[in-house]
């Protein structure tokens, strides 16, 4: 990035890259606590909702059970009932699970690398790691760098947190993922790395996105709205009990998709097409379920992200675009599903993947997907082709 201008007196800044074009303007936002979803507004809310029978009352008593019976399978992964244990205490003020958070997360580690003189190795490599020149599509932008932009505005204004260092890197970030938001999801919301993998990026990028939005920062409500990642959800996940959705990229065929559907609720203002996912999602992983699931380890998101307020309508009849053949030519995407009745629905997808044809190290250029009547017909073999090299499982 070559400069950082300003533009006026009232904080709006042109970035410019290396090559001397435009990358964006960026206005300063309001940096003030508190920040992201947890307004005291929004707070009560869910206090009022956790006291009414019915979803929220639901995934609060799963959250509960959660953070006392998970079982991590690396240390990483101890951030999960870490941030439950958190959001349990914000909402009760129970000082039992202020605890909890703090022996499943070490909650200084993040305070040392940033600020102990010690960890400058530390700081050093993960800034060399920050800077990998991945494709702006990978999943690895959407992860690492909203992992870093949430980090940055979370405790940007913390004492003796570097500001003026920080400043520069929150607008390449902010740059960053916009990019990652146009150039990896077409506008039929595929992207070629798979329903897995967008199902892994959202509970990291979503926060990013609305974090930014709370703090005034507008630069990605253009690109989170543009992925028409609804009627996608639409088409693509079954109502088989075992959550088998329509596999592309490297996507495994069952219950792939943790997070996903709370965190796309907000990328659209469009109150029919809330209303025909929440009737997905109450059938699928929420309370009208056979086995509700509240999506796993993001119960939090099915939480606080769940349109409350909206009333949960048949598909074909809030969203009738839903019942049409999705044809996406830009990515070669095509999708289509007979009916929303039960887990003898006919779901069929076709990819040809038009651009970005390398793929998730994964060398298939046509591939078909098929669920009906309670049965996969046709699959794809997924990450087991890296690991295992099944060819037999293609379609």
């Amino acid at each position: 990035m070559k400069a950082v201008v300003s533009l006026s007196n009232i904080g709006s800044f042109l970035v410019i890259s290396d090559d001397g074009n435009d990358v964006a303007i960026v206005k300063l936002a309001n940096l003030t606590h508190p920040r992201i979803v947890l307004t005291p507004t929004h707070l009560n809310f869910i206090r009022e909702k956790i006291n009414q029978s019915g979803h929220a009352q639901e995934v609060f008593k799963a959250l509960i059970k959660s953070i006392y019976t998970y079982e991590p399978d690396n240390s990483f992964n101890y951030c999960w009932p870490a941030r439950d244990a958190a959001l349990l205490y914000t909402i009760t003020r129970d000082i039992n699970y202020a605890h909890i958070a703090c022996l499943a997360l070490n909650a200084n580690r993040i305070n040392y690398t940033i600020y102990d003189n010690s960890t400058i190795k530390l700081r050093f490599s993960f800034n060399d790691h920050s800077r990998n020149p991945n494709d702006k599509a990978s999943n690895w932008i959407g992860i690492v760098k909203s992992g870093e932009l949430i980090q940055h505005l979370s405790l940007y204004g913390e004492e003796g947190y570097p500001d003026d260092q920080a400043e520069r890197r929150i607008l390449f970030l902010l740059n960053e993922l916009k990019l990652h938001l146009e150039q990896s999801y077409g506008p039929s919301g595929y992207m070629q790395e798979g329903f897995s993998y967008l199902a892994y990026i959202l509970p990291i990028l979503g926060p990013a996105v609305y974090l930014a939005k709370h703090m005034g920062i507008s630069i990605f409500d253009e690109a989170w709205s543009r992925p028409d990642w609804h009627n996608l959800a639409l088409h693509i996940i079954s109502l088989r009990k075992q959550r088998n959705s329509l596999q592309f990229g490297v996507s495994e065929s069952t219950y792939s998709y943790n997070g996903f559907m709370p965190f796309i609720f907000n990328s659209t203002n469009d109150a029919n097409i809330k209303a025909a996912l929440k009737w997905l999602y109450d059938r699928t992983m929420g309370i009208n379920s056979s086995s509700p699931a509240y999506d796993g380890k993001d119960k939090s998101a099915a939480l606080l992200y769940y349109p409350y307020e909206i009333a949960a309508q048949h598909p074909s009849i809030a969203f009738p675009r839903s019942i049409s053949m999705i044809s996406d030519n830009i990515d070669g995407f095509y999708g289509f599903r007979n009916r929303y009745r039960d887990e003898n629905d006919v779901l069929i997808a076709l990819m040809n993947r038009n651009r970005r044809h390398g793929g998730w190290n994964a060398n298939e250029t046509f591939a078909l997907s098929i669920i009906s009547h309670n049965t996969t017909w046709a699959r794809m073999p997924g990450q087991e082709f890296k690991r295992y090299n099944l060819t037999r499982k293609f379609s």
